[in-house]
Order: structure tokens, then sequence, then C-alpha cells
């Protein structure tokens, strides 16, 4: 497991319920960015304003590895842990069948595995700029 993995996996079981602005004020302002994790097929941005190596270390733990969960939380909570924002609306609860058709801000955080849902095998996400 990479060092950036590894970091990612011991800040999400120190802290539970870890949003993106979380993850970055832990890890540091070089992995800051413009890149996004973004399901294509639902039009649902997961994660934003990261760098290219964070996303691809988050697409590794979520979809391969499965090394975290992920679960709703509060859009608030991004607001307060400062995490980047995007000019778009947060998606809902129901996704519609076969995705939105404007691009949405998915409202996630992080879990310690078997705490949340897990997207091993299930959905891919890429990163995108």
């Amino acid at each position: 497991m990479s060092e950036i993995k590894r970091r990612i996996v011991e800040i999400v079981n120190e802290l539970d319920y870890v949003t993106v602005g979380n993850l970055l004020n832990r890890l540091g302002d070089e992995h800051r960015g413009d890149v996004s994790l973004f399901l294509r097929k639902a039009n649902v941005a997961m994660f934003f304003g990261i760098s290219e190596e964070l996303a691809d270390a988050l697409e590794s733990l979520l979809f391969e590895d499965g090394s975290v969960d992920v679960a709703d939380c509060d859009p608030m909570c991004h607001f307060i842990d400062g995490s980047p924002l995007l000019k778009i609306p947060w998606a809902g609860k129901r996704m519609p069948n076969g995705g939105y058709k404007h691009p949405r801000m998915a409202s996630i955080c992080l879990r310690p595995k078997g705490f949340g849902t897990s997207l091993k095998g299930r959905l891919r996400a890429e990163p995108v700029e």
C-alpha cells in the first residue's frame, strides 16, 4: 500500500466520518488541486478540489481495495470542514434512473471499512480535471 493510501486509512480509522475537507487539512495543501473524482454514469462529483495523486489513491481505496467505505453526510459538514465546493447543486438521496441530467455534488464522507457502504466493484469513478 502506498504511503498516501496508508495515511488516508489511518485518518479515516482515527476520525470516522471524514469529509474531503478533513482529509485535505490532515494531508496538507500539496494535495489540493483541480481534480474531481466523478461518477460519469450518475453525473455526480464525489470528491473535488483534490490533486491527481489523492484522486488516484481514493479511487483505489474505494473501488479496488475496499479499504474504506462511504456514508451520506449533511452538506453543512463540508462547509464546516472547509471542503472545496463546486458551483453546482447537491445530489439528492435518491438518484434518478440513468443518473442526473446535469452534474451534481455528492455529500458523502469516508468511514472505516465495515461501517458504511462499500463501493468495491460496484461503481466506477474516474479523476476529471
